[in-house]
C-alpha cells in the first residue's frame, strides 16, 4: 500500500505504461515539477511524436518544472437562492404563475405564427391560429385523445389532441407545462394538431482549447448512512492527492487538472427521511453527519474549488428552491476555505476570466420522483436520469407540475425555469450515472456513494455508485472514472 503512494514509483509506473525509458537523472528532475505526472504525460507524448523511446535530462525543460498546470479557480455565483419569500394571499400565488406564462411567451412567440389570445379564439374563424397556455388539466378519452384545459391571461378553453404524431407528444404533457399549441378553433372547443416545446436554443458547444482544466461532478454521498462507501469514497480522495492505484493509475493526469468539485445534494443521509432509516443509520444525529461531512471532505485538496447544494436528505425544508445548509447546522463544512454553500437549485460561471466562462446548472433533481410517473416514456427514468433531464431541458423548467413542492417568489420571477445559456446541467437524486449532449449543452448525472438499501429495493432503483463523471474544458469530453 505504501508504494502506491511513491511519487517515484508512480512516475515509474506511468513510463513503463507507455513503454517509455527514463534515465535516472531525467526522473530525478521530474520529481522537483509541481505536477510530475502531468508534465510527464506531456514528454511522453512528445516522445512518441517524434518516435522515441527514451527521456533524457536534456528533454526537460527547467521553466516547465514550475509550470502551473491548475491555475486559481475563477468563478461567479448567478443564482443563489438565499431568502424566503412569504405567501400572503392568492395575490402572490397568481403573480407566480403569470411570471412563468410571461417567460414562456416571450421564448415562444418567435416559433409560432398567428398567435393569439384564448378570448379572441371566436374571432379566428377556421384559420390555423397559434396559443400560448399553461395546462391546467389534463384526461384521456375513451378514444385515446387528450383533452386539455389551456389557460392564459385572457382565460381558458379546452383543448383537444386529435392524430397519431400529436397523441404522441401529449402524452408527455404534465400539469403546468407552458407550451405552444398550433390548431384551429371549433365550437368552445380548440383542435391542437401540433404542441411545440420552449426547448433551449441551438447553440454550438462551448470549448476553450486553451484550457486543460477538468470538472468532477459527484452527488448523495449520504454520510451517517451503514451504506456509505467509505472505502470507496477514500479511494476517490486519494486520487484527487495524486495518490494512485489500480483502479485509477490510468487517470493520474485527470486528478492534477481538476479545478472544480460540484456535490448536488444529500450529502448526509439526515434523520428521519423515510420508515425504517433509523437502522440503516451509523450516525444517528445530525449535527454529527455534518461534523464527519466537513471531517472527510477537508481532505479535498485546496486548490480545487468546491461547490456543495443540499438535496431532500439534507437539514434544509423540501420545498424549492432549497436555501444552501445553514450555517447553524453545518459549521464545520463553512470552514473549509475551498467550499462554498449554494442553493438548490443554483447557477454559476466557472472560468469567467476565460472565452466567456462555462455556466453550470446545479440542481439536486427531486422533482424526477414526479416526472417519472407522469411520463410514458421516462418509465425508465430512474435508470437513465439524462433521459428526465432532457425533458426538464425541452420545458426549460425543472420543475413544472406546482405539486412537487414549489414555493413561488412573488415579483422575483420563477427560480426553477432553466437559462437558455447553460452549457453543463448536472443532477444527482435517483442514484444512477447517466450522461447526454444536448443542443450544446452536456446532461450528468453524479450517481451516488451509498450501496443499495431496502427503501430502494422497495423502489426499484438500481445505483451505480462509486462512479464520477469528469469533464475536460479543452474539448468538453467525458471520462466516468469507477472507484
Amino acid at each position: 500500500m505504501k508504494n502506491q503512494n511513491n511519487p517515484k514509483l508512480n512516475l515509474l509506473n506511468l513510463f513503463l505504461k507507455n513503454q517509455i525509458q527514463v534515465s535516472p537523472d531525467a526522473l530525478n528532475k521530474l520529481l522537483e515539477s509541481d505536477h510530475p505526472l502531468s508534465y510527464s504525460q506531456t514528454l511522453i507524448d512528445n516522445l512518441k511524436n517524434e518516435n522515441r523511446t527514451i527521456l533524457l535530462p536534456d528533454d526537460i525543460k527547467a521553466n516547465n518544472l514550475k509550470k502551473e498546470t491548475s491555475k486559481k479557480s475563477s468563478y461567479r455565483i448567478l443564482k443563489n437562492y438565499t431568502q424566503t419569500y412569504h405567501i400572503t394571499g392568492i395575490e402572490d400565488m397568481s403573480a407566480y404563475f403569470l411570471a412563468r406564462l410571461d417567460y414562456f411567451k416571450k421564448q415562444l412567440r418567435g416559433r409560432l405564427s398567428n398567435t393569439i389570445s384564448i378570448s379572441n379564439l371566436r374571432k379566428s374563424g377556421r384559420d390555423k391560429i397559434s396559443l400560448i397556455a399553461i395546462v391546467s388539466n389534463k384526461t384521456k378519452t375513451r378514444n385515446g385523445n387528450y383533452m386539455f384545459t389551456l389557460e392564459d391571461y385572457s382565460g381558458q378553453i379546452k383543448a383537444i389532441a386529435v392524430g397519431e404524431k400529436v397523441k404522441q407528444i401529449a402524452e408527455s404533457v404534465v400539469y403546468d407545462d407552458v407550451l405552444g399549441f398550433v390548431g384551429s378553433a371549433g365550437d368552445n372547443v380548440f383542435f391542437i394538431d401540433e404542441i411545440v416545446w420552449p426547448d433551449i436554443p441551438i447553440k454550438e458547444e462551448k470549448k476553450d482549447p486553451n484550457n486543460d482544466t477538468n470538472v468532477a461532478f459527484i452527488s448523495d454521498l449520504h454520510i451517517g448512512s451503514k451504506n456509505f462507501l467509505s472505502d470507496k469514497f477514500q479511494t476517490f480522495l486519494n486520487w484527487l492527492n495524486g495518490k494512485v492505484n489500480k483502479k485509477t493509475e490510468l487517470y493520474p493526469q485527470l486528478s492534477e487538472n481538476i479545478k472544480y468539485l460540484f456535490i448536488a445534494g444529500d450529502i448526509v443521509d439526515g434523520v428521519g427521511v423515510y420508515p425504517t432509516q433509523y437502522d440503516d443509520l451509523e450516525i444517528p444525529d445530525i449535527y454529527k453527519q455534518y461534523k464527519e461531512a466537513a471531517n472527510i471532505l477537508s481532505q479535498i485538496p485546496e486548490k480545487i474549488k468546491v461547490f456543495i447544494s443540499p438535496g431532500n436528505h439534507d437539514y434544509v425544508r423540501l420545498a424549492e428552491p432549497q436555501p444552501p445548509i445553514s450555517k447553524e447546522i453545518a459549521s464545520d463544512l463553512y470552514e473549509l476555505p475551498n467550499v462554498s454553500m449554494v442553493s438548490n437549485p443554483c447557477y454559476l460561471k466557472i472560468e469567467k476570466e476565460l472565452n466567456g466562462g462555462f455556466n453550470v446548472l446545479l440542481y439536486h433533481g427531486t422533482s424526477m420522483d414526479s416526472l417519472i410517473p407522469m411520463i410514458p416514456s421516462l418509465k425508465d427514468g430512474y435508470k437513465h436520469p439524462e433521459k428526465v433531464m432532457l425533458a426538464m431541458l425541452k420545458r426549460r423548467h425543472l420543475s413544472p407540475p406546482y405539486e412537487t413542492n414549489l414555493i413561488p417568489q412573488p415579483n422575483n420571477g420563477d427560480p426553477l425555469i432553466i437559462p437558455s445559456d447553460v452549457d453543463i446541467f448536472q443532477t444527482g437524486h435517483v442514484h444512477s450515472n447517466g450522461a447526454l449532449n444536448y443542443r450544446g449543452v452536456t446532461l450528468v448525472n453524479g450517481g451516488t456513494w451509498q450501496a443499495k438499501t431496502e427503501f430502494q429495493v422497495f423502489l426499484g432503483h438500481e445505483p451505480t455508485p462509486a462512479r464520477v463523471p469528469v469533464i475536460n474544458l479543452k474539448n468538453r469530453n467525458l471520462i466516468l472514472i469507477q472507484f
